[in-house]
């Protein structure tokens, strides 16, 4: 059996500090460093309780909760709270995908 360099040593006790830890945290930091900043707001979203298809309770996924947060603005009637999301994600995101978020206009 080859022994681990303590280089290695550190990335195997580093990799393992962060599934226990901070196992949501290292999600979205592997979203982040993988330019996924658009699956990181639907993340968010669905972490705060929107589903898809709960738009007539007030807590649909796209209308009541992606759609605000990429416009900036809030929705009357939704049921549940916008969860924060780092400016920076947004910003971000509009640049990948500039129509993300945005109602589709026929």
């Amino acid at each position: 059996m080859q022994r681990l360099t303590p280089y290695k040593q550190a990335a195997v006790a580093m990799t393992l500090l962060l599934f226990s830890f901070g196992g949501a945290g290292a999600a979205s930091a592997a979203q982040r460093a993988s330019g996924q900043p658009c699956q990181e707001i639907i993340a968010a979203c669905q972490k705060a309780g929107f589903v898809a298809g709960g738009v007539n309770k007030g807590s649909g996924l796209q209308l009541n909760c992606v759609q605000p947060i990429m416009q900036g603005t809030t929705v009357t009637g939704s049921e549940k709270p916008l969860p924060q999301v780092d400016p920076q994600t947004v910003a971000a995101c509009k640049q990948r995908n500039p129509r993300f978020g945005q109602a589709n206009l026929a």
